[in-house]
């Protein structure tokens, strides 16, 4: 927005530096040097100046063409960093779909762990199943619940 602003006042500028100018002056004075004839000692002058460019070596142009070069790369890092947006935001919104059903899948292997966990507790007291079994399912159980936090902390990130 500022660049465009920019560009636009020193448009403006070069429209202004190109305009026929007018200037008037006047002087006036009292020499007391000479003190016989103080009438021929006061002077005065008065004028106009008008200033038109009659030819200024396509100076003007060339100014023109470096705002319209300004302008269009001004226009081009506007749409890339535009677009560079869009892509990182669409990019955010995939990896927050797959931690979406990342967290299904952890909250499924959560309670096939835990109906895991009753059982063997249930087998355990008629001696059917090993205490090793029984360890090896509450550490997945602990894993998937560790998993679970971590893909938490990672879904944070991805929104913040």
């Amino acid at each position: 927005m500022t660049d465009s602003l920019r560009i636009e006042n020193e448009r403006r500028l070069i429209n202004y530096d190109y305009r026929p100018k007018v200037s008037a002056f006047t002087d006036g004075g009292f020499n007391t040097s000479l003190q016989n004839t103080p009438y021929k000692n006061v002077g005065f002058s008065f004028g106009v100046n008008i200033k038109k460019l009659i030819y200024d070596g396509h100076q003007k142009r060339l100014k023109y063409q470096k705002l319209d070069i300004e302008d269009s790369t001004r226009l081009t890092n506007r749409a890339f960093f535009v677009n560079q947006y869009r892509q990182q935001v669409s990019q955010l919104l995939i990896q927050l779909r797959a931690t979406e059903k990342l967290f299904e899948q952890i909250n499924q292997q959560l309670n096939y762990t835990k109906t895991l966990i009753i059982a063997y507790d249930k087998l355990l007291e008629t001696s059917d199943v090993k205490i090793t079994d029984l360890v090896i399912a509450i550490t997945g159980y602990l894993n998937s619940q560790n998993a679970y936090r971590q893909n938490i902390i990672s879904r944070l990130k991805i929104v913040n």
